[in-house]
């Protein structure tokens, strides 16, 4: 089955690959979504959506004096792009390990960045016991949060 919103008769629309019996019972598959793009492109929510969770975009910026050294390390780290949107999951471990590797790489300061150039283990980054200094697992933590908060005031509340 595959869908298709027509405009003019404001419809979704879905056409099958093969023949159907009438009667017979055709289930769609959605893929790995979030509840947010099941409500904006299908009309619903899954209570028990194991994909759930809040996507987020992270990215390096070009003007970053250590861009070069970040981008070659996220290469490294078999990311495709500086520009990445992750979902933080609604678990126990909300974040990713490839968030966490990002958001390492994102937060490391030069002489970090040049140890893990040279390393031969630089996918240690995207594991949570990886052995790294405080200050970049502080500062993951705080970018993090910075961030999420900064997302949240958009939508101011009355909730305390």
């Amino acid at each position: 089955i595959t869908t298709d919103f027509n405009i003019t008769s404001d419809m979704c629309e879905c056409y099958l690959k093969r023949d159907f019996k009438q009667g017979e019972q055709i289930f769609i598959n959605y893929g790995p979504r979030t509840n947010s793009d099941f409500f904006v492109h299908s009309g619903f929510v899954y209570a028990d959506n194991k994909n759930d969770g809040f996507k987020l975009r992270l990215g390096i910026s070009k003007s970053d004096p250590l861009f070069n050294d970040r981008t070659k390390l996220l290469e490294k780290l078999e990311f495709e792009s500086t520009n990445i949107t992750f979902v933080l999951s609604n678990t126990s471990e909300p974040i990713s390990d490839e968030m966490l590797g990002f958001l390492r790489v994102f937060s490391m300061r030069k002489p970090e960045l040049e140890h893990w150039l040279e390393s031969t283990k630089v996918l240690d980054l995207r594991h949570r016991d990886c052995a790294l200094d405080t200050v970049v697992e502080t500062n993951v933590r705080k970018f993090l949060l910075t961030r999420l908060k900064l997302l949240l005031a958009n939508y101011p509340t009355t909730l305390e």
